[in-house]
Formats: C-alpha cells, structure tokens, sequence
C-alpha cells in the first residue's frame, strides 16, 4: 500500500517524536523513511510536504528529498522549495546537492547565489562547494566565492578561500629536470641572503594572495621591519597562521653553472615562494615539514645583475615557533 501524507503526518499522533521519543513511533519512522526511499510513496505525498513541512519529521522529508530528485528535471521546482524553505537545514543542504546536478549551467550560479543567503552556515559552505566545482567557472561563481571569502563564519570563508587558492604545485629542485637526469649536480657556488632587511605582515584573513602580495610592484613601505634565521616571535610577532615576507636584493652578473636553486635550509612549516612575481612552488607537508630544507628551481627567474623581489608566504598551524627559521641561499649548480 502506498504512503499517503495523511499517513506520514500521523506519526506525530503520539507526541513530539525529537523530545520523547516512543520506541514503536521510532520504529515506525524508520519504516516510513525506508519505504520513502524505497520508492513506496505517492507523489500526491510528496508534493504535500511542500505545503506543510514542519508537520512531518525532519529524517523524512530528508528522504523524500531524495526520492523527488529521482524524477530528474522535473523535480527541479519541489527540490528548490526545499532548498530555499525548509525549515530544517540538512534538508536545505541534501536539497542543494541533489539539484545542482539537475540544473544547466547558466541556472547553477545564480541558484547558489540564492541559497548561500541562507543563515546555517552548513547550507552556505554547502553553495560554495557546489560554486567551486563547477568546471569551467563562470563569472557570477567566481564574484560568489570572492563574497564567501568574508563570510562571518570560519568555515564558510575558509571554504571560499580555499575554492579561491590556485597554488598547488609542489617545489622542485633544479636537480629533478629531465636534462639532468643523467647527471650529477653539484653546488659550485652559493649566495646567501641576507638575515636582516626583509619585510613581514600577518595574514589572518588569508586574502594576502587575492591582493597580490606576492607581486614585484606592491608597496610594501607600511609592513613590519624582520629578520630571518629566527622565529618570528623573535621578532616581537606572538601569532599563529598566514603570514608573508617580502625581500628585495641585488644579484651580480651571472656566475658559470648549468643550474639555480633558491634554497631553504627550514620554514616552520608550509611554505609557499614567489620570485620577481613568479610562483615558484610549495613546500606543505604537514607539522613535520617545519624543519625539512627544500629548494626550488630558480634559474629561469632570477634578474642577474639587477634588483629581484622575493615573497614566501608561511602557513603555522600550531606552536611557539614559525616562519623562516634558517637561513636561505641561491646555490648554483653544475653538472660533471
């Protein structure tokens, strides 16, 4: 026999189901919801808890979500009510999984738009996922993840910054490219940068990168006076998370060798590097990676002879210490 609404809202009879539960009305909600998921109810019920949804309990309406969205395009209309109006937020989240699917590509931003006005914050991380993985992402995804990113809450914004972050590739060494691959490196001279003269700012917000912080031309007059081959709390700076560096130095002509590394000896603990406006690469193996050197393949960047600007942004998660610790060079390598 097929579920009828009026059936589904006679679960209630005995009483508020989430205060005091009875063990036979518990019983006979998950056989309710099984039977929704099973496919058992009309759709005159289905389309009843559009009207009246706080009458019927949360765990099934969730299921009926899931049933409805079987329908395909046509249940489009029913899974935006429930995303848009349901009064409990997973049903508002699972609403806006199973329909961004559903949706042609100029409705989905504009959709998610909509949701992510939403006060749960689940249902607002939940429209930013779905903007991010939209492949390619048009315009009006891309200006709603810029407004995500200073969302009051924590999660929410992360996830937009996080949607927002484009440098992923890891650093590699000079030593690593294919031409040498049959060949050993080996380090025939070495600049070191200086320990003093670099300039520091904290990123709590992590928006560093969407400001361009990284480039050549930012004014950088107003930020911190720091050192390397120390913490940053050496330096007066009491903080963990997001903070940049910023170093200009001059280089001499160009020395004979085959190669360049900008090496670091340690960064406490991720560490992300740009050189003349170039990224570089990343250095992010987690906590252990705070004393681990790295180096990264410079040679195709570096301004012999000239000014260069050096920026590494540095990510602490947790602890006493942080930031580039030890100290950095420029190593020029040549094969034999």
């Amino acid at each position: 026999m097929r579920l009828t609404f009026a059936v589904l809202g006679a679960l209630l009879i005995a009483g508020p189901l989430s205060a005091h539960p009875l063990p036979n009305a518990e019983e006979e909600l998950r056989r309710q919801r099984l039977a929704i998921l099973q496919g058992q109810a009309s759709d005159e019920a289905l389309e009843a808890l559009r009207s009246a949804p706080s009458s019927v309990p949360p765990l099934i309406r969730r299921a009926a979500v899931r049933t409805i969205a079987r329908k395909g395009k046509e249940a489009i209309p029913l899974l935006k009510d429930f995303a848009l109006k349901d009064p409990d937020a997973l049903t508002r989240r699972t609403a806006i999984r199973l329909l961004v699917p559903l949706l042609s590509e100029s409705e989905k931003a504009p959709f998610l738009t909509a949701v992510y006005r939403d006060e749960d914050e689940q249902v607002r991380t939940a429209a930013l996922e779905e903007a991010a993985a939209m492949t390619p992402r048009p315009e009006d995804a891309e200006r709603l993840l810029k407004e995500g990113q200073h969302d009051p809450s924590t999660l929410v914004s992360q996830t937009a910054l996080q949607a927002l972050w484009t440098f992923n590739e890891e650093v590699q060494s000079a030593r690593l490219r294919p031409e040498f691959r049959d060949h050993q490196l080996e380090v025939v001279a070495s600049i070191p940068l200086a320990e003093t003269q670099w300039r520091f700012q904290t990123d709590p917000r992590e928006v560093g990168h969407l400001e361009d912080w990284m480039g050549e031309d930012l004014d950088d007059s107003d930020w911190h006076r720091i050192g390397i081959a120390k913490p940053w709390q050496d330096f007066g700076h009491q903080y963990s998370g997001v903070a940049w560096y910023r170093y200009r130095f001059e280089l001499p002509q160009q020395p004979a060798g085959d190669a360049a590394d900008l090496a670091f000896q340690a960064v406490d603990e991720s560490a992300w590097v740009w050189l003349n406006g170039h990224f570089l690469g990343g250095h992010d193996i987690g906590p252990e990676g705070y004393n681990t050197p790295f180096a990264t393949d410079t040679q195709a960047r570096l301004k012999w002879g000239e000014e260069n600007v050096l920026v590494v942004r540095v990510r602490k998660r947790s602890g006493a210490h942080a930031g580039i610790w030890k100290p950095v060079q420029i190593e020029i390598l040549k094969k034999n």
